[in-house]
């Protein structure tokens, strides 16, 4: 069986986010999965990083070629809750974690921690190391 990752909404994390928004290449991940998906924490932490980078992700956004998501069920922070408290994860990366492994869907982030507390939740089968691709 052929897994068609296009098909499979992708939750990216804040530092995968903010090297594309960086370089203005959101194209690339647009070409990986029909429905890119981000954490309000997320958004928070790109919002605050850069002027430059908060207005290509507030265009993304209002052009529906980003959705922003929020953790909202008791499965949800009850992973987010247990990776917070993993003082090396962020914000942002706890959600995008739980988001994904509850929603089932593949998640883009470039931090081995957390690469390898996203494996652990049970993402393992979906979970990008943005390097592996793009460096």
């Amino acid at each position: 069986m052929v897994l068609n990752l296009k098909q499979i909404p992708l939750v990216v994390d804040a530092s995968v986010m903010i090297n594309f928004l960086k370089i203005d290449r959101m194209d690339i991940l647009y070409e990986y999965s029909s429905k890119i998906l981000a954490t309000d924490f997320v958004k928070v932490e790109v919002s605050a990083r850069s002027n430059d980078q908060k207005a290509r992700m507030d265009r993304a956004i209002n052009e529906s070629r980003i959705a922003i998501i929020t953790v909202s069920t008791a499965s949800e922070w009850e992973i987010y809750s247990k990776l917070s408290n993993d003082e090396s994860l962020g914000a942002g990366e706890c959600s995008s974690i739980a988001l994904a492994a509850i929603g089932k869907y593949a998640v883009a982030m470039d931090d081995k921690r957390a690469i390898a507390k996203a494996k652990k939740t049970g993402s393992s089968d979906k979970c990008s190391d943005n390097k592996r691709h793009h460096g």
